[in-house]
C-alpha cells in the first residue's frame, strides 16, 4: 500500500480504457475489475492524491464497425458517449461501495442521472478529496476519449496525466537521438497518446535503452513504457556462424535484460536455433524478413519456429509460393 511519502503528484488525470473493465468477460463490465480499481484508487486518495478519471466505452460499444457498415459517424459517436456514461456510473457505484466519495460529470446533459460538466465545480470536488469521473468525452463527435482526457487534464490543472493503455508503437526507433538524449521524441510520442514503444534493434545499444526504460518506469523522465528488442547478433565480434553460437547469444541477450530480439534474416539452421531458444526463455521476437534472406525462411516458417511478430509485411507474399521465390 502506498504511503504519504510516495506521493509525487497532488492532482492527476487518469485515463482508463473501457476494455479494461471487461476483465475476462469479453464484453461488458466485470464487477471484480471495478472493485480492484476502486481499491487502488482509494489507496491514492488515502495519501492525498486528487483524482480525475476519464473512462473509454469500448467494452460496451465500438462505432467503427457500424460506421463501416453504413451507420452515420455522428450517430455512432453519440452512442459511444453514452457507453462512457454507463461506465462512469458503474465506477462511481464501485467507489461508493468502498466508501470513496465520487461524482460523475457529463459533457452532455443527463439531468437526474449525473451532473453536467462544470470546471469550477469539478475543481472544488477535487479540492475536497472527492474523485471526479468525466464522461461523454468532449461532448462532440469525431473526438476520442483520449482527446477528452487531455482536455480535462489541462482544465483541472492536473500535475500528472496518465493514459492507459494508450497506443502502442511497435516500431519506435529512438536510436536517431545521437546526443544520447531522447526527451523530445519521448514527449512527442506521449503527446500523441503513445504510451508504449518497442525499440527494434536498440540502435544506441541495449544498455542505453535499458537505462531509459528504467528511468521511465521510475518516472525520472517523461517517456512511454519501453520494450528493448536487440538486433540479432548485436555486439558479437565475428557474427553468428553456427546454431550453438546463436543459442549462446540468445541466452546472453536474455541475461542482459532484453525484452526480445529483432531479426532481419539468417541461415535457416541458425535462425531456427535462435527462435526456438528465444521462445524457451519467454522472450518476444520480431522480424523484418529481408529480401535477401526471405527465400530461405518466410514468415510462415519463422512463425512455426517461435516468431511472435513480423515487421512491415515483408515475408508474407513470399509465403504464398511453394515452387518459386521472388
Amino acid at each position: 500500500m502506498p504511503s504519504i511519502g510516495d506521493k509525487k503528484y497532488k492532482r492527476i488525470l487518469l485515463k482508463l480504457s473501457g476494455e479494461e473493465l471487461m476483465g475476462e468477460e469479453g464484453f461488458g463490465i466485470d464487477p471484480r475489475v471495478l472493485d480492484r480499481m476502486a481499491l487502488e484508487i482509494g489507496q491514492l486518495v488515502g495519501i492525498g492524491v486528487q483524482i480525475g478519471l476519464v473512462i473509454g466505452g469500448g467494452n460496451l460499444f465500438r462505432g467503427a464497425a457500424l460506421n463501416a457498415a453504413g451507420m452515420e459517424r455522428v450517430t455512432g459517436d453519440h452512442m459511444g458517449m453514452l457507453a462512457t456514461m454507463m461506465n462512469g456510473l458503474a465506477m462511481r457505484d464501485a467507489l461508493d461501495r468502498n466508501n470513496i466519495s465520487a461524482h460523475v460529470m457529463s459533457a452532455i446533459s443527463m439531468s437526474g442521472v449525473m451532473e453536467q460538466y462544470d470546471r469550477r465545480k469539478a475543481t472544488r470536488y477535487l479540492d475536497s478529496g472527492d474523485v471526479v469521473i468525466f464522461s461523454a468525452g468532449t461532448g462532440n463527435p469525431f473526438f476520442t476519449t483520449d482527446s477528452a482526457a487531455c482536455l480535462r487534464g489541462i482544465e483541472i490543472d492536473a500535475e500528472g496525466k496518465f493514459v492507459l493503455p494508450g497506443f502502442i508503437d511497435m516500431h519506435g526507433h529512438i536510436s536517431s537521438q545521437n546526443s544520447g538524449r531522447a526527451e523530445y521524441v519521448f514527449k512527442l510520442w506521449m503527446a500523441h497518446g503513445i504510451t508504449t514503444i518497442r525499440d527494434p534493434s536498440c540502435g544506441q545499444g541495449l544498455d542505453w535503452v535499458l537505462d531509459q526504460k528504467e528511468k521511465s518506469q521510475k518516472n525520472i523522465i517523461t517517456a512511454p513504457r519501453i520494450l528493448a528488442y536487440t538486433g540479432f547478433g548485436q555486439g558479437s565480434e565475428n557474427g553468428i556462424n553456427t546454431p550453438q553460437e546463436a543459442i549462446d547469444w540468445v541466452r546472453k541477450n536474455a541475461e542482459r535484460g532484453a525484452d526480445g530480439i529483432k531479426f532481419f534474416g539468417a541461415p535457416p539452421d541458425i535462425f531456427k536455433a535462435a527462435l526456438i531458444e528465444n521462445k524457451k526463455l519467454g522472450l518476444r521476437s520480431a522480424c523484418h524478413h529481408a529480401q535477401m534472406d526471405v527465400a530461405q525462411m518466410n514468415v510462415l516458417q519463422t512463425a512455426r519456429n517461435g516468431l511472435t511478430t513480423m515487421e512491415h509485411w515483408y515475408g508474407l507474399p513470399e509465403a504464398m509460393f511453394e515452387d518459386k521465390t521472388i
